[in-house]
This record gives C-alpha cells, sequence and structure tokens, in this order.
C-alpha cells in the first residue's frame, strides 16, 4: 500500500504543469547564453555538447572553437545544464578524446549577471565558461520557442 501511495504522490507532481505559479500566472521566459571561453588544455581543436534538461524535454547544442556560443530559452520550472568536453581531433571513440563533463549552476545565477565557471578536466587544464542568464522582454515571452 506504501508503494502504491508514493507512486500517486509521484503522478500528482508530475501532472501540475511545473512552469506555472501558484496563482496561475504564465512563466517568466529567460534566454540561457553559453560561451565556451577557453580550456588551457593541450588539446587542439575541442568541441562541446551543452544538454538543457527541462521537465518535460531535453535539448542540446554545439558548440567549437570556431562557434563558441550557443542560447537557449528556457520558460520557467527547473533546469539542469550541463557540458561534455571532447578533444575533436582524437579518434572517434578513442577513450583519450573525452576531456570531462561540467554541471553547469544555473540556480547560483542571478538574471542579467554574467557567471564565470571554472572546473579542471581529466587530463589536464581547466574548463572556462561563461554563462548569461536574461529575462526577455514580455513582447518576446509570449513566443516562448527556442533560438
Amino acid at each position: 500500500r506504501r508503494r502504491r501511495r508514493a507512486q500517486q504522490v509521484r503522478h500528482a507532481e508530475v501532472r501540475r504543469p511545473a512552469a506555472m505559479g501558484d496563482a496561475g500566472e504564465l512563466p517568466t521566459v529567460e534566454l540561457l547564453t553559453i560561451e565556451l571561453l577557453d580550456t588551457g588544455s593541450p588539446a587542439g581543436a575541442l568541441h562541446a555538447t551543452v544538454t538543457v534538461a527541462e521537465p518535460m524535454r531535453r535539448r542540446r547544442a554545439n558548440a567549437t572553437a570556431a562557434a563558441p556560443r550557443c542560447a537557449f530559452e528556457l520558460a520557467g520550472g527547473p533546469v539542469r545544464c550541463w557540458l561534455d568536453l571532447w578533444d575533436a581531433d582524437a579518434a572517434a571513440g578513442s577513450p583519450g578524446g573525452f576531456l570531462g563533463k561540467v554541471e553547469l549552476p544555473l540556480e547560483a545565477m542571478r538574471p542579467g549577471v554574467p557567471h564565470l565557471v571554472q572546473r579542471g578536466l581529466l587530463h589536464g587544464g581547466i574548463l572556462r565558461v561563461r554563462l548569461r542568464r536574461e529575462r526577455l522582454p514580455e513582447s518576446r515571452a509570449d513566443v516562448g520557442g527556442e533560438q
């Protein structure tokens, strides 16, 4: 009986829209910009995969040394974001090509204030990523699409 009750509680929490506030107002739409600065690593060309996980979907974007910036529109609710970094010059599937995985601390960020994240990599070097979270104007907020 306890197991069934716990499952019912979990399903009830999932059914409630996470993006809606207590009063039922529309969520605030924000733009999250992620910019790969450098790694200080001996790896030549870098390839990063940025993943944003929202309650009902998961999105990915790629960043390289030539195009180090990507952006996502967020519509409220809990969001997790992480970055996988690879050496693009390494042979495909080789274990030495993976440089590290970094969870990006979105909950510690304030809208409009840039945030610099520095983390150590597996094979030496430091990953530097600049994050920016901005509230979009009301005219853009009713669109709510991806960028």
